[in-house]
This record gives C-alpha cells, structure tokens and sequence, in this order.
C-alpha cells in the first residue's frame, strides 16, 4: 500500500512535468542573438531611468545611483569569460532592478507594476529555469522586503502597506499566472525546437547515407540552377574531380576546366544541346585531376522546365567507371590478343584482314600475308622445356615488331605459327618484310641460359580485288609449307591470289 501510494504522486509529477518546458534548449547561436537584444532593452532603461527620475522630482544623485546599478547589471551581463547562465542571472536582475526603480519613482503607483510583467516575459525569452524562477523570487522579496522597510518605493494603497509580504506573494502569484502563456509558448517553441532537430539530424543522417552510397556506388550528384546560374555538388563530385570542397567553386566553367583536354569541346557542345534542345545528357569522359591521375566517368542529366517551357534546372549524376572501363579494356584486349606475346590473335587478324580486303574493293592498291613457322620449335620446345619454349615465342613476338612496319599487323595463329598483315604491300615490299623478318630470327638467342638457333618458314600472299580472305590464308599457307618442302630458312611467295594449286616461287633468303 506504501508503495502504491508513493507511487501515485510520483505519477502525477511526472505527468505534470512533461507539460513543462525542459529549459535550456536554446542553441548558442539563437541564445546569443536574444541576450543581445535583453542587453540592448537593459541599456535603454540605464539611459532613460534618470531623465524619468528627474521628470518625477528625484535628486540627480538619487536618480544616477539607482541607474548605475542597472548599468553595473548590463556590463555584467556582456562579460564574456562568464557562463551562459551566470550572464543569464545578471541580465535578469538587471531587467528586474528597472522594473522596481520605476515602480519607485512613480511612489508605488498600481499601473507601474505592470513593467514587472513585461520584464518577467522578456526574460522567458532565454528559455531557462533559471532566470525565469530568480525573476519570480526577486519580485516575491521586492515586493515584500522592500515593502516592509520602505512601503512607499512599492505601494501606494494602505492594504498593501500594512501586509507587505501577503501582496508580496499576490504580486508573486500574479507575475506566474501571466507567465503560464510565457510557459506555453516557452514549451511551443521547444516542441518546434525539437521537430526542427530531429529534421536536420535526419537531413544529415540522409546526406551521410547518401554520401556513403554515393562513395560506395563511386557516384556523385550535381544540380545547375539555370536563373542564378549556381551549380551544387555532392560531396563525391568532389572527390571524383579531386577537388577541395572548402577551395573549389562549382559551375560549368570550371567543370569543363577538369575535364580532360581532348574530351572538354565535346562535352561542352553536349551540355550547351541539352539546354538549347531540353534533350537529356548521357556521355562518358575523362577528368583530370590536380595531381595528374584520370578519372573517366559517365555522365546522366535531366532538364527541367517550367510552364512556359523554359529550362530551370539541370540535375544528374557522374559515375567513376574508370575501372570499369580498364577491366572492359582488358577483356577486349584478351579477345582479340595473344595473353603470352600480346600480339593480335587470329579473331583481331580476321576482322583486320576483311577491313583491309572491303577497303582494297573500293579503291586501288594492294596488301600482302606473311605466313611464318618456326622451324624446329618442337625439338627446342622438348630439349629445354615450354618455359624455354613460351620465352622463345615472347623473344620471336619481340622481333617480329622490329621487322614490320607499325602499320603492319602481327599475330600469333597458335603453337608456332605467326602471320602478318602489310598494308599497302605489293609483291617487293612484303619480300623485303621477309628478309627482314628472316634476319631477324637469325640474330642470336639465349633462353634461360641456352643459346638456341631460330629460324623461320615464310610464306606470302599477294591480295587483289577478287581476293577472299579464305583463299588468302590457303594461299600463304600454301607457300610456307612449299619452303618447309624445299629449303626451311627461306620465304616463299604464291604466284596469284586464284592459283592455289599452283607451284610456288621460292626465293632465298
């Protein structure tokens, strides 16, 4: 039962303290701002209480002395080093000091206690127990201690001059009655504190979620305030254009500034489409860093427009897919190359050999096939072993480009087998690739310690317009199996792109 009765109280406590203001909720900012203005109200009264106590007959003296302790209140309440509720304390009594030097000056008159009223709701505004409750207990012992010892300077009714500390406390209980709409609004304002936190912490747990994904994704957004032609970045755009935040001003400009040189014209006449048009953006491009290293990213946008059709704003994003497109990059590579020599494989060699061919169709020229096979690989590749044998291939790889021209293209057919494409080649100048090709091989080669002799079967195919790239091939095979046959070491050249049953014509090297 004890326990139950305890606890009822308590209860009701509780329930009666959650309709209170919690006090104090004011940030330093929105503090400050209001002490600054109760500190301008204070000085004003530390000016005007003497031409008032003049106006109603007191000495100058009186009048300076009782002014001076208000001003002595407001240089209190405008130190600095103090605390927030020490200069809070200060302000209050300061506020209250003028209330009661009125009150004085005018003899206790009734109507003057109302200033007692505007200053208890003027230091509600801090917001804070405090102040509020020293300015309800100065004006209970004002009223009743000054009451008592000098009944004149606070009433000016016999009732109130023979009971001072009875109408100290009515005054008191008055004073808190008008401060119940101070205590709504005090805990209103709270409320609406309270909302306006929780709005701006879930705004910044939005904008740290948004920027950790935008991080994560290697993502970053971007708006173009078209009128005020402003320009806003995420925090990863940023990142993305290595920029620093604190030093960096977006816009357009100096977007297109990052933006790599060779892509800066075609972004620019993308953005500048878009707004003429109202087309949306979707490109890719490279941006360069301050410290030198590329980004490439891919570029969305969308345009907004109001009811006459303008455009307003531009919004989208920029993703980093720069490894993306290196992995892109290796996976083409891989596709169309040799991962041991690096050269073309015979996918890229095709495509470029139907390229060459399309291109010999529509006008004069023509190119030529080098068919290469080493000699004797096999028995280098089981003396010494396919560690030995993949190093040859690499040093054979490494030759073959010395040999050729860049235009030229190599490839390995697979084993030991290469081929090359040259360019605008006739019958003369794919002989001379040969020989080049052949002198190379000859120079001298040392795997992993062994000097081993290279040599290579070369056969060559002239193309004209009537070539096929079946027939080609045949025919470049054809003549390197006819050196293989006749003499190795050599190069063989097959006499016409038709006559694949032709004998070859061998030359030496």
């Amino acid at each position: 039962m004890h326990v139950f009765a305890g606890s009822r109280p308590r209860a009701l406590w509780t329930t009666a303290a959650g309709w209170l203001p919690r006090g104090g909720a004011l940030g330093l900012e929105e503090w400050e701002a209001r002490h600054r203005a109760i500190c301008v109200l204070l000085w004003t009264h530390a000016v005007a209480l003497p031409f008032i106590g003049l106006l109603r007959g007191q000495s100058l003296m009186h009048v300076l002395a009782e002014a001076a302790v208000v001003a002595w209140f407001a240089l209190g309440a405008q130190v600095r080093w103090l605390s927030v509720p020490a200069r809070s304390a200060l302000a209050t009594l300061g506020l209250l000091t003028s209330s009661a030097v009125v009150v004085h000056f005018f003899g206790g008159l009734i109507e003057m206690h109302f200033h007692f009223f505007v200053m208890v709701a003027v230091v509600a505004l801090y917001q804070a127990w405090m102040p509020f409750l020293l300015a309800l207990i100065f004006v209970v012992l004002h009223h009743s201690l000054t009451g008592t010892f000098a009944p004149d300077a606070v009433y000016n009714h016999p009732a109130a001059v023979s009971n001072p500390w009875l109408w100290g406390l009515v005054h008191g209980g008055f004073i808190l009655a008008e401060s119940v709409a101070c205590l709504v609004y005090w805990r209103a304002s709270e409320q609406a504190l309270d909302r306006e936190r929780e709005a701006r912490f879930a705004a910044q747990d939005a904008h740290r979620d948004l920027a950790r994904a935008q991080e994560l994704s290697g993502m970053g957004s971007w708006d173009w305030h078209v009128a005020s032609d402003t320009v806003t970045w995420s925090d990863h755009m940023y990142s993305l254009a290595g920029a620093d935040s604190e030093k960096f001003t977006p816009s357009i400009q100096s977007f297109l500034a990052v933006v790599h040189p060779e892509d800066r014209d075609r972004v620019g006449k993308l953005i500048q489409s878009a707004y003429e048009t109202q087309a949306d953006l979707d490109y890719e491009c490279r941006l360069v860093r301050p410290d030198g290293t590329v980004r490439t990213i891919h570029a969305l946008g969308e345009t907004r427009r109001d009811v006459n059709g303008e455009v307003t704003q531009m919004s989208g994003t920029c993703h980093d897919v720069t490894e993306r497109k290196q992995l892109q990059e290796e996976i083409t590579h891989l596709a169309f190359h040799d991962p041991l020599t690096a050269l073309a494989n015979r996918r890229l060699f095709l495509d470029r050999l139907d390229h060459a061919l399309a291109q010999l169709r529509r006008s004069d020229g023509t190119f030529a096939i080098l068919f290469i096979d080493l000699d004797d690989f096999k028995e280098i590749n089981d003396s010494y072993g396919h560690t030995a044998g993949d190093a040859l291939l690499q040093e054979v790889a490494g030759r073959l480009r010395r040999a050729v021209r860049e235009t030229d293209t190599i490839a390995r057919f697979g084993g030991d087998e290469f081929a090359v494409l040259c360019d605008q080649a006739d019958l003369d100048i794919a002989t001379q690739a040969a020989q080049r090709i052949e002198a190379e091989l000859r120079h001298p080669t040392v795997i992993e310690g062994n000097q081993v002799e290279v040599a290579g079967s070369i056969g060559i195919a002239i193309a004209d317009r009537d070539a096929d790239a079946d027939t080609l091939l045949r025919q470049a095979d054809a003549a390197m199996y006819a050196v293989k046959a006749l003499d190795k070491q050599s190069h063989s050249a097959f006499p016409s792109a038709h006559a694949v049953t032709s004998a070859p014509e061998t030359r030496g090297s």
